[in-house]
C-alpha cells in the first residue's frame, strides 16, 4: 500500500520544518499549504540545484538532510531511541529522496515515518 500525504507527526514534521523561517524555509505557507505539500516535488525545494550535476545535486543534499534530521529530532522528539546505525541509515535514505528531483514531500515524509517513532504510533 502506498504511503499517504496525511494529518499525522511524519506529514506534519517534513512540512513544518521545511515551511518555517527558522528552519529550512524552502515555501510559504500560504502558498503551499499543507494538504497540497504531499506532491511537491523535491525540485520545486529552494535548496535543489537545477543545473548541477549529481554529485553537486549529492553534496547538496548531504548539507540539507544534516540539518533536516536535526531539526525533526529537535521539534519533533520521536519517543524511542534510534541506534546510530539507524540514524546513519536515515541519513543516507533522506539524501536519496532529496538529491532525486522527482521524489515527492510524500516520500521524505514515509522515509522519516519507516524509521523513526513518533508519539501519534
Amino acid at each position: 500500500m502506498a504511503y499517504e500525504w496525511r494529518n499525522n507527526i511524519a506529514c506534519r514534521a517534513v512540512y513544518n520544518t521545511m515551511e518555517k523561517e527558522d528552519r529550512m524555509d524552502q515555501f510559504e505557507s500560504l502558498i503551499i499549504p499543507f494538504d497540497e505539500a504531499g506532491t511537491m516535488k523535491v525540485s520545486d525545494l529552494k535548496f535543489f540545484p537545477d543545473a548541477g550535476s549529481s554529485s553537486v545535486k549529492e553534496r547538496a543534499a548531504k548539507h540539507f538532510s544534516d540539518k533536516f534530521i536535526v531539526h525533526v529530532f529537535n521539534d519533533y522528539a520521536p519517543k524511542k531511541q534510534t541506534p546510530t546505525s539507524t540514524l546513519q541509515q536515515l541519513f543516507k535514505d533522506v539524501v536519496k529522496v532529496l538529491k532525486n528531483g522527482d521524489k515527492t514531500l510524500t516520500d521524505l515524509a514515509e522515509t522519516m515515518d519507516k524509521t523513526l517513532m513518533f508519539d501519534d504510533e
